[in-house]
């Protein structure tokens, strides 16, 4: 027949390096906190340039837009 390390066992992927999974989550928490803080900056910055009331009528317009 075939050879003991020829079976289906030998077709799987090695198995990944411990801790990357780890790292992987850790990257995609960390952009998923930047990409928030960027929508927070740009809210802020409409906001001191913009003021209040505009911010809030753009704020409700582009959520009409949405919904």
């Amino acid at each position: 027949m075939g050879s003991p390390g020829s079976g289906p066992a030998s077709a799987l992927p090695p198995a990944s390096a411990p801790g990357q999974g780890r790292l992987l989550r850790a990257l995609a928490v960390g952009g998923a906190g930047f990409v928030v803080l960027l929508l927070l900056a740009g809210a802020g910055l409409l906001w001191v340039r913009n003021g209040t009331t505009v911010f809030f009528e753009t704020l409700s317009a582009g959520l009409a837009a949405c919904f």
